[in-house]
């Protein structure tokens, strides 16, 4: 008999292995209508300890070491969400909008269970959410991730799953946007995070939703004494501050440096810019190591942070945000400086807040130059906005799911 199952499910998953050479749309079509035989079987070895013991044991992981001190952990049965993803270390605007989800959640008191995604537990992630009546949130921005955890949900492994797409969609080489096609046809619920996705991901899967990455501190964040004294001699020495930040030294799809972080420095060291100081927040230090690499010397007005650090709290203390990137999705950081009401440039990549000064990709040293030498008379039209805190939002998905 075991040796039946077995083959019957070996074959099942060869049926869609083949299917796998299809399109993307038909392999979703045949993963959505893929007999719930094999979930039968999985279950079936799990109740009589069929799978190796290990395996067995990974299942409960209500103690897992990932789970910060701050995750409400209940018995897994009472457990109603568990958001997956990742937090800092590293510093990211994905680790960035999870901790603050969690720290949100945990201080609005909703129960939850957090899971880490690294390297060494994206399987026992995957498995200890299977088998249970619980709300899945996931946050990644692996296309080949989002597409995995869709497939076990479609084989209702998850009651439901939300998937959070930061980023573009669209913005990667055909293999990783066909991934993302399929985790959109598959999932529950979709989250996007600009216009421009909506638009794509509603024509895939009807039930997507717009809400927004930006989730304000609940705990404060300060600088260290270093930075703080060194922003301080700055602010003092020039007439405007201006900020951009780099999560890391990434590159896009034509292989130009996504945050145009070197630009941006050559930009900064021209002699008419001398008068401006320039706080470059690149907390990977991937950026520093690519500018020795390059030869390229810094001038006085130029501040690099190299180091884990709270690029809120730069923010604070500047005047003006940069965001020159050539692809975007809802930049945690140009809503963090419009909640401080502090002055915006950006590349018109995306549709950007109506407070935001955009500039031209292609024409981006001309342009962002004149904005910079307005920027004393720009300051006096910006406006207080109202930022939506995302972390509302997504409390009132999950009391809206968790109780239909």
């Amino acid at each position: 008999m075991i040796r039946f199952r077995i083959s019957l499910l070996h074959r099942q998953l060869s049926d869609m292995w083949r299917g796998a050479m299809k399109t993307g749309w038909e392999w979703a079509q045949m993963l959505e209508n893929t007999p719930r035989r094999i979930l039968q079987l999985i279950k079936w070895s799990i109740r009589t300890k069929s799978w190796p013991a290990f395996i067995i044991n990974k299942l409960d992981v209500s103690n897992a070491s990932d789970c910060s001190q701050q995750t409400m952990l209940l018995k897994p049965k009472n457990i109603k969400l568990i958001i997956i993803g990742k937090v800092p270390p590293p510093i990211g605007g994905v680790t960035i909008h999870v901790k603050r989800l969690k720290e949100s959640l945990v201080h609005e008191k909703y129960p939850f269970e957090f899971r880490g995604l690294t390297k060494t537990n994206i399987l026992w992630s995957l498995l200890g959410c299977l088998f249970r009546s619980s709300i899945i949130h996931l946050h990644t921005s692996s296309p080949l991730l989002r597409m995995i955890f869709s497939i076990f949900g479609k084989l209702n492994g998850f009651q439901l799953l939300i998937i959070t797409y930061h980023g573009n969609i669209g913005r990667f080489k055909p293999y990783k946007n066909w991934l993302d096609q399929v985790s959109l046809k598959l999932s529950d619920i979709p989250i996007v995070l600009n216009d421009q996705s909506l638009k794509i991901a509603k024509s895939i899967n009807n039930n997507t939703l717009l809400i927004s990455a930006f989730i304000p501190p609940v705990n404060p964040e300060p600088l260290s004494t270093e930075i703080e004294k060194s922003l301080t001699k700055l602010k003092r020495s020039k007439q405007l501050i201006f900020c951009t930040n780099a999560y890391n030294l990434s590159y896009d799809k034509h292989n130009n440096e996504i945050y145009n972080g070197t630009f941006l420095i050559k930009m900064f060291c021209k002699d008419e810019n001398q008068k401006f100081g320039f706080v470059f927040s690149d907390p990977s230090g991937n950026y520093k190591k690519h500018f020795e690499k390059q030869g390229l010397s810094l001038t006085p007005n130029i501040l690099l942070i190299s180091e884990a650090h709270s690029f809120f709290e730069v923010l604070r203390k500047t005047d003006c945000f940069i965001r020159c990137t050539t692809t975007d999705g809802d930049p945690l950081s140009v809503k963090e400086a419009l909640y401080l009401q502090k002055t915006v440039f950006a590349t018109d990549v995306i549709s950007r807040p109506q407070e935001v000064f955009t500039f031209r990709l292609n024409l981006k040293a001309e342009e962002l130059q004149k904005l910079i030498n307005k920027t004393e008379e720009l300051q006096n039209t910006v406006k207080s906005q109202q930022i939506s805190n995302g972390a509302n939002e997504l409390l009132d998905l999950y009391k809206e799911v968790s109780q239909s």
